[in-house]
């Protein structure tokens, strides 16, 4: 992840009473954890470009077998929570390789859209 350069392992979490959220749960520094969610639950039309750079570090065959998350922000006021779609997280789960990307600026995303309207 982005900004945590000693934490290269995570797991990402299933838990039937916090779904569609998942938490995504360092191995390397235990009390780090991120919630995340599928942007496409919320953002239908959801969609980025995956580079040759991000095939071969993820050791994709094909774009479609990646599995998209986005960092969610949960204030104390659960109304005013955030996600970031400049920077998803890239998962391919055959080759349990995962990386964070960041989004060229002329992507039409926010770091910070809101989840309710």
């Amino acid at each position: 992840m982005i900004g945590f350069p000693d934490s290269h392992r995570y797991l990402i979490l299933h838990n039937p009473e916090t779904d569609p959220f998942r938490p995504l749960q360092s191995v390397d520094i235990p009390h780090l954890a991120f919630v995340t969610i599928d942007p496409r639950v919320i953002w239908k039309d959801y969609s980025v470009s995956i580079t040759v750079e991000d095939m071969r570090s993820l050791e994709l065959d094909k774009a479609d077998e990646v599995t998209m998350l986005v960092v969610v922000i949960l204030p104390e006021d659960y109304s005013q929570a955030t996600a970031n779609l400049k920077a998803p997280v890239l998962i391919n789960h055959k080759r349990m390789l995962g990386r964070q990307v960041i989004l060229p600026e002329s992507a039409p995303y926010s770091h910070h859209e809101r989840l309710l309207r």
